[in-house]
């Protein structure tokens, strides 16, 4: 009987450090809820974009810079390198992506398998004026400008994207697109100015190397913000692309194609 007085004091310390692991776990929550806030609140002061009036975006004003990121080379990503576990994620139906920071930089990358041929895909990605209807946090997508020379087409684009509750960057974009390289580049257009300091992007579409009618889309971004916004907001800007990227066209595509019947895919 008296090598059971150690129990109750067991349980007393038990109870003890699962208070003390409660209160970590609250404290955390707490962190990173005042972390979260900090940032809005950091954003409001600095008044970016709220309710798009006070967007420092500007259809008369350069860029103050013409470019910083180093440009992505059409045709297949020299970035993304397929191995055996990249392909056991692709056959499990799943998009592969990656995502990394450094500074105020994002970049993502990603590949998708798309149940519809390579031209449909391109129909839905080169279809800019329709991206506010199945695009997620895209609010406005209109080309400005579009210019076709030799085997290129450059489509010049106003993007609006409230990317936090409440507030939207303002950007426009140069893409160039050339059908005989499969791929789709993009960056700012240094002749306006944008709120991202800058953007590179790639598409990349190839018939699926072993199901007929289908495609593999490869997907390449950086995105670079002013240095004084908060770290959180790049990783939501960066997260979200690669996300969003690999849902909307996989599902706008296989929508189209199934529409279109068997005879078109």
């Amino acid at each position: 009987m008296a090598e059971a007085a150690p129990l109750p004091l067991l349980g007393a310390a038990l109870q003890q450090g699962r208070r003390r692991s409660v209160r970590a776990a609250r404290t955390k929550r707490l962190a990173s809820s005042l972390a979260a806030i900090a940032a809005l609140a950091l954003l409001i002061a600095l008044g970016l974009g709220h309710g798009g009036l006070c967007s420092t975006s500007s259809e008369e004003t350069p860029h103050p810079h013409r470019g910083k990121l180093k440009a992505f080379k059409r045709g297949l990503p020299e970035s993304i390198k397929l191995g055996s576990s990249e392909e056991a994620v692709l056959a499990s139906g799943k998009p592969w992506f990656s995502t990394s920071q450094n500074g105020n930089t994002g970049t993502g990358k990603a590949v998708v398998d798309v149940e519809a041929p390579p031209e449909i895909v391109w129909h839905q990605l080169l279809d800019f004026n329709a991206y506010p209807e199945k695009v997620p946090k895209v609010s406005t997508c209109k080309i400005y400008n579009h210019q076709k020379k030799g085997g290129k087409e450059h489509i010049f684009v106003h993007f609006v994207s409230p990317v936090l509750p409440g507030y939207r960057f303002q950007y426009f974009c140069d893409h160039t697109y050339e059908k005989s390289k499969k791929s789709l580049t993009w960056c700012l257009d240094y002749d306006r100015l944008s709120d991202f300091e800058d953007v590179q992007g790639h598409w990349h579409v190839e018939p699926h190397p072993t199901k007929a009618a289908w495609s593999r889309v490869f997907y390449e971004v950086k995105l670079m913000v002013p240095k004084y916004l908060p770290k959180m907001v790049i990783n939501v800007l960066t997260t979200k692309a690669i996300r969003d990227a690999t849902t909307w066209v996989r599902f706008e595509s296989e929508k189209e194609a199934a529409r279109l019947g068997p005879s078109k895919k």
